[in-house]
Parts: structure tokens; sequence; C-alpha cells
């Protein structure tokens, strides 16, 4: 196992209250937007980037929301959430390729799969 946790920053963004998720090509899970930092890399930076780098828009406001570890195939990982708003309109980009805004009834009638990293306790 890996001594220290990999960090992971995502984006939680709402609106009209549904929840924008993403996924790529041939993955068979949705996930929140957001990725791994940078050496040397804030959390807010690391926003910034993979917001601009996936979906193509800018990070205007940011708070913490939560985070968590866990372990997936002995790796431990620790993932940082934030409530974001954000300037532009959301489209796929780079890595991405589809995006989708679920509701909390999408969620509990299980209408996707969920990558693990994102469920979390």
């Amino acid at each position: 196992m890996t001594p220290n946790p990999r960090p992971r920053i995502g984006a939680v963004i709402i609106k009209s209250k549904k929840l924008l998720i993403v996924s790529s090509s041939g993955a068979i899970h949705y996930w929140t937007p957001g990725g791994r930092p940078l050496p040397g890399e804030s959390h807010e930076q690391t926003l910034r980037r993979e917001l601009k780098e996936e979906l193509n828009i800018t990070l205007t406001f940011f708070r913490p929301y939560t985070s968590y570890e866990m372990i997936i195939d002995k790796e431990r990982l620790i993932s940082h959430y934030y409530l974001v708003t954000f300037k532009g309109k959301p489209s796929p980009k780079n890595e991405i390729t589809k995006i989708a805004w679920f509701s909390k009834e999408d969620f509990e009638q299980k209408k996707l799969k969920i990558s693990e990293e994102n469920k979390g306790e």
C-alpha cells in the first residue's frame, strides 16, 4: 500500500438542483470534474487548470465541501471536493467526451455508474 495518499481535487458544480458529472470515451463510469495536482500546484490552481482543460470554463468561486481517504487496489487516495461557481458554458474538451447534469432522483434511480472514487463514505 502507498505510504502517502495520492490526492485528487474535484469540483462539485450544481445548477438547478443538478450535479455536473463527466466521462471519457470508453469509460463505463461518470465522475465529478477535476484531477490530480501538478507538482507545487495548489488546490485552487488545480481546479482552475482542470476546469479549463476539461470543460472550457473559468472558475469564479470555490469553497471546501468535503474530503475523504479511501483505498482502491491497495493505493491510498485522498479526495478533496470544492463547491464551485464558474463563467462560461461547460462543453467536453480533451479527455472528457461526455457531460451530464444529474438530479438527486437520477442518482437514486441509478441511471448511470459512478466511479468508486467519487462515491464517498
